[in-house]
Formats: C-alpha cells, structure tokens, sequence
C-alpha cells in the first residue's frame, strides 16, 4: 500500500511517496495464509520467513504411548507440529506395520481435541474425530475437554 504526502519548503512543494511500513513474519507461509491477508489489510508489506529446520525428537517415547491407545480416552493435539509428529509415527514406513494400523484404527475411535482450524484439517486426513477446533488456545480448550465425560480408568494424552 503506498501513498503520497505533499511537503511544504521554502514556497516550493516537495511530492515524497510513503511506503507501507514492512512486517517480517517468521513462519511457513501460503498465498492465502490468514495472518498475512490481515496484516496485508491493515496496510503492511509482509515478508514471509520459513523456519530454516524444524527436527522432531522423543519419537520413541511417543511411538510407545501410540501403539496403546486403550490406555487412553483421547488425545489433545495443540498445534499442526503435534499432528505431524503422530503421522511420522502412525506412517513411519512405505508399508504400515500391523501395530500401526491396529493402532490408528482405534485412536480414530477415540475423541481428539485440537487448537485451531490448520491443526483440525491436519488431524482430520489422518482420520481423527476432532473437537474444540474453534479454541484459539489451550485456556480456551480446557472447557471443551471438561464438557466430554471420560472412563475414570484411563486419561488423555497431550
């Protein structure tokens, strides 16, 4: 967005052209990211910055709670980076091994709660029952997850 000032000196007019202020925006970014169209709308040039590596780690210790889902009575996944830590786990190979299926199968029995629409849409492809995809946050999250009645004998895992 850009415009124009005239500046009065000395009897003669100096035309000086103002350019939108610039944001740098430190995330994976698509043409129709929400952040950037409204940063975009309220007048700023955004410049997009993906996070040079991103490297998941414990994918053992959660292998181990996911290949137990009966342990459970749900899963909370709070961010798209969750989600594709299960999937690395769940679709770790070409070809499924059958604790992976047997697995996946009954996690997707199971309510997921989740924060946000991108995290949503991520866990629906994998097939889970998602709930809560409207909360902004956790805090938000936290009465969604109370409303739900669960098994006293198992607990959610986050």
């Amino acid at each position: 967005m850009l415009g124009s000032a005239r500046v009065r000196t000395n009897q003669s007019y100096k035309h000086y052209i103002l350019a939108a202020p610039r944001v740098l925006l430190l995330k994976q970014t698509a043409e129709d990211d929400s952040h950037v169209k409204l940063l975009s709308d309220c007048g700023y040039e955004v410049h997009g910055l993906a996070p040079q590596e991103f490297q998941f780690t414990n994918r053992e210790l959660l292998n181990a709670e996911l290949v137990s889902p009966a342990n459970y009575s749900g899963l909370i996944l709070t961010s798209l980076r969750a989600v594709q830590a299960a999937e690395k786990c769940f679709l770790s190979r070409d070809e499924l091994q059958e604790w992976q299926k047997t697995a996946l199968l009954h996690w997707q029995t199971l309510p997921v709660f989740v924060v946000g629409k991108a995290t949503e849409e991520a866990a629906t492809k994998l097939g889970f029952k998602t709930l809560g995809s409207d909360a902004g946050n956790a805090k938000t999250l936290v009465p969604v997850i109370k409303e739900r009645e669960f098994s006293t004998s198992t607990t959610l895992i986050e």
